[in-house]
């Protein structure tokens, strides 16, 4: 019998998505999202697919212990893959997130991924605080309260946030000043 050349084939593991980093993105897209799992490595073809394999497939890229972006630390026996929420996908809508590592064969257990319309902040209470930072600081504006992983950035520094829904008539985002000195003043 005759055969060509060897080709190149590597078996991976399944892939098991644990957790995502931010779990919601807005329909602008543009997010950048980490999603930390077992079983990531070994890939040929990494893909990301929001709201089901039909719909937002983009490529992604595996993240190595120690290098480029990833969302937390990582845990023994993990890995994470990188990829950018796509556009267009709707609004208030609760998806779900898949990761291939050969572009193929999705992972079997998505995550909840959710789509939240682009927000808009128009308003800070109060507008000046102590240098001592600690001041709670209330943003209102549109389309705040189908987020997650809030968060409030005053010059350079970026502060845990929480959405209040009782503030105001559309709620707001609940954040502290951090002191004068924790980022650059503008």
């Amino acid at each position: 019998q005759q055969y060509t050349d060897p080709v190149a084939y590597h078996y991976h593991d399944v892939a098991r998505a644990s957790l995502s980093a931010p779990a919601c993105g807005p329909t602008a897209g543009g997010a950048r999202v980490t999603v930390h799992g077992s079983g990531l490595t070994n890939g040929s073809d990494y893909r990301c697919a929001f709201g089901g394999v039909a719909h937002g497939v983009v490529p992604a890229q595996l993240v190595v212990l120690g290098e480029g972006f990833h969302s937390r630390s990582f845990e023994e026996h993990e890995a994470a893959v990188n990829c950018t929420l796509p556009d267009g996908l709707p609004p208030n809508s609760s998806g779900l997130l898949h990761v291939a590592l050969n572009g193929q064969q999705f992972s079997r257990e998505p995550l909840a991924f959710a789509v939240y319309e682009q927000p808009n902040a128009s308003a800070a209470s109060p507008t000046s605080g102590p240098a001592l930072g600690g001041t709670v600081v209330h943003v209102s504006g549109r389309a705040l309260s189908g987020g997650c992983d809030y968060t409030c950035a005053f010059g350079g520094a970026l502060v845990p946030a929480t959405f209040n829904a009782s503030f105001g008539a559309g709620g707001a985002v609940r954040c502290a000043l951090p002191a004068f000195g924790a980022y650059e003043h503008n």
